[in-house]
């Protein structure tokens, strides 16, 4: 769902039309919703990582994480780096047959894994990579 006055991201590999309902306030009663996130939890695990040069902070889903439904390849876990703006820092990572840089890599669980990411930014400055201890405490590693 798009926030009043937000937006989004679309890859699209070929001409489409989008079609958005219009929807209305629900009046009463109660709703259920389930994200692709929450699920990420029960089934395997993700660790977010915020990029940070200078004045420029990027929190645009760049991390990694394993779960089992996983595939090699691209997949649905695996997130696209965002478009570039005029300051930019990013955190990207390739797969093999897949044309696009990535900025989230989730991978099917294995005891050792290395991800390889490479720091790309349009200014000198150094970089600072953080990401939550909480979360990688709780990993049991």
């Amino acid at each position: 769902m798009l926030k009043v006055f937000g937006g989004g991201f679309v890859l699209a590999y070929n001409d489409v039309n989008l079609v958005f309902p219009v929807t209305l306030p629900n009046k009463g009663g109660r709703k259920a919703s389930s994200t692709e996130d929450d699920n990420l939890n029960t089934r395997g695990w993700s660790l977010p990582i915020q990029i940070i040069q200078g004045e420029v902070t990027n929190t645009g889903g760049s991390g990694i994480g394993m779960r089992s439904d996983a595939l090699e390849g691209k997949d649905k876990f695996d997130k696209v780096t965002l478009p570039r703006f005029l300051r930019y820092v990013e955190l990207n990572s390739r797969k093999p047959d897949y044309e696009f840089d990535l900025s989230t890599d989730v991978v099917a669980p294995t005891e050792n894994y290395k991800w390889n990411f490479s720091v790309e930014s349009n200014s000198y400055e150094p970089v600072e990579l953080k990401w939550s201890k909480q979360t990688v405490a709780s990993l049991d590693a």
